[in-house]
């Protein structure tokens, strides 16, 4: 027991010096190829950084250091919770002293320092964890490696004139290696919370359905970048609502018939009905955020961005430290779930209100649609007649009630299923249509490669909104 503590204790020493060898020898170097002034302030924004992180640890180390052997995930589990919750407390302080200093690039250096700071304080817990297993030389090891990182990176980037932001770019970088190295070795201390491995597995297929149902909602997120690019204005509105319209109809099957969804892939899989049905909500959800994203992505809205991006991520692990080891997978899909219903309040403040209009329609057509499948299912006797037409009634109920609302159009619809599959026409062509909706021009480029063609669809319609989709 002796001969370990002295080797633990060897290593860690070792560890200090090569972190205070590294540093010197860093700002030696960086010192000889940037001016005073950048030194001085990347030392005053990291200084801030540390002297936060060290007041946002609260003293943890200490817990950690004497539990973590014994207690394994449980402590780990609250001390991440606890740092999350401070350093998000701490955050408007810490942009607050920012703001008042008047540097170059201040919003790249805001967004660096958050990143930093959540960085090191999820690395502060990683790190006394594996010294509580004394594992100081596993520490030595991430700290040489994330020195060197931050030494290469640091040199590169002020060579290329990066100033201030190449400096602490280098130590943001340098954290996140750490973070990201520790957290992955301490999984196994982390343990899977009681989970198993067959629960695991019906979870991913549950989540996999997920995802397929909201691939065009996602699609049209990514691809209205660059054809609001093109276009110079924010075509997001419009994106959304060709989302949301074409998707209700899919979330409403996915909530009204999930045990028999989940059947077509294995009777195994049956077991995972309220998975489902909990994933399936927030497809909507994810639609908005996702959305948002793209939206503020090409308006350049980067604040807006990292405070909808936090919001999902301590969403996400807060619930999920919380409900996993409560109610297991159903706990990991609720936090899916919390994740993008906290990130869409903001993303719905923001939005333009026609945006409003377009999600209670579609929330409409969901309950509405599952509220009288669930009555026909009842009505008709048990077997695959009543899952059919359960099925078949929740799409139709669901699209009549979006096409009522003039969410979209039949025509609308129509062009679009043309469109997907004509796969025959190789060469862009204009095609022409009488619709109330749209001012009469509706584009579709097709691009023959020798395999699958693909589809670029553009709309305009008499709001001025654009659409722009990959299929």
């Amino acid at each position: 027991m002796s001969e370990k503590f002295m080797t633990s204790s060897i290593y860690l020493f070792l560890d200090l010096i090569v972190v205070a060898a590294s540093g010197w020898l860093y700002w030696l170097v960086i010192s000889k190829l940037v001016p005073i002034s950048v030194v001085g302030q990347s030392t005053a924004v990291y200084s801030l950084v540390v002297l936060t992180s060290t007041i946002v640890g609260l003293g943890l180390e200490y817990p950690l250091l004497k539990k973590t052997s014994s207690q394994g995930s449980k402590i780990i589990g609250s001390s991440i919770l606890i740092e999350i919750i401070v350093t998000v407390i701490a955050l408007p302080f810490i942009l607050s002293f920012l703001n008042n200093i008047h540097y170059e690039a201040m919003q790249g250096i805001s967004i660096i320092a958050i990143l930093m700071l959540i960085s090191i304080a999820l690395g502060f817990v990683a790190r006394y964890a594996l010294l509580g297993i004394s594992a100081s030389r596993t520490i030595l090891l991430i700290d040489t490696i994330s020195t060197v990182a931050k030494f290469v990176t640091g040199f590169i980037l002020v060579l290329s004139g990066f100033g201030v932001l190449g400096v602490l770019l280098s130590f943001m970088l340098q954290a996140l290696i750490s973070v990201c190295i520790a957290l992955a070795l301490i999984n196994n201390t982390l343990a899977s919370f009681g989970v198993t491995s067959s629960e695991i597995g019906i979870f991913y297929i549950a989540l996999m359905i997920s995802v397929v149902a909201g691939g065009l909602i996602s699609s049209t997120a990514y691809m209205v970048i660059p054809a609001s690019s093109m276009a110079q204005t924010d075509l997001t509105s419009g994106s959304i609502r060709i989302g949301i319209s074409l998707t209700a109809p899919i979330i409403t099957l996915l909530l009204a018939s999930p045990k028999f969804v989940l059947s077509l892939i294995g009777a195994e899989y049956v077991s995972g009905q309220v998975l489902l049905v909990i994933l399936a909500v927030g497809i909507l959800p994810f639609a908005l955020a996702t959305n948002t994203i793209s939206r503020f992505n090409y308006l350049g809205m980067s604040r807006r961005l990292l405070f909808i991006g936090l919001l999902q991520m301590i969403g996400f692990i807060v619930s999920f430290i919380i409900l996993v080891p409560q109610i297991k997978v159903i706990g990991a899909a609720l936090s899916i779930l919390i994740s993008y219903s906290v990130s869409c309040i903001p993303a719905l403040i923001w939005s333009e209100k026609i945006l409003l209009r377009y999600v209670a329609n579609t929330l409409i057509a969901i309950i509405a649609g599952w509220g009288i499948s669930y009555i026909v299912k009842l009505s008709i006797a048990d077997g695959i007649i009543n899952e059919i037409t359960t099925l078949l009634t929740a799409i139709v109920v669901t699209m009549v009630i979006i096409l009522a609302l003039k969410n979209t159009s039949i025509t609308e619809v129509r062009t679009l299923l043309q469109a997907v599959f004509k796969k025959r026409l190789l060469q862009p062509k204009e095609v022409k249509f009488d619709s109330p909706i749209w001012n009469h021009v509706f584009l579709c480029k097709i691009f023959g490669t020798g395999q699958a063609p693909t589809f670029y669809l553009t709309f305009c319609n008499t709001y001025g909104e654009f659409i722009f989709l990959y299929i």
